[in-house]
């Protein structure tokens, strides 16, 4: 992440990160350029954002894909979905994962 980027997590400004880092990858993608590292740029932001909020464990919306299936409903915390940043999925069967992070009620502060 950028110094500009971190500065922009480290203010509260999680959620204006991620749509930046979606949009960098919408438009690679629409390219046919690589962007997978952006969208799970994009996904941390949106972790990041949860957990400024009072989240501490999240759920995965899967539905895209088999592959993507597999992780469908299932809870992490939010420290371990950023260590092993399941989304985007890398097998994917879309090309572009439209899997999202859900918020686990029950684990608001």
């Amino acid at each position: 992440m950028s110094e500009r980027g971190l500065d922009a997590a480290k203010r509260g400004h999680c959620h204006k990160l991620q749509m930046t880092y979606w949009v960098m990858a919408c438009l690679l993608y629409e390219e046919g350029r690589p962007h997978q590292q952006l969208q799970a740029e994009s996904n941390k932001a949106r972790l990041q954002e949860l957990a400024r909020q009072g989240f501490s464990r999240v759920l995965v919306l899967g539905g895209c894909c088999e592959t993507c299936d597999k992780l469908n409903g299932k809870k992490f915390t939010i420290a371990e979905a950023l260590e092993k940043m399941f989304l985007p999925q890398s097998k994917c069967q879309r090309g572009w994962c439209v899997c999202d992070w859900g918020v686990d009620l029950n684990s608001f502060r």
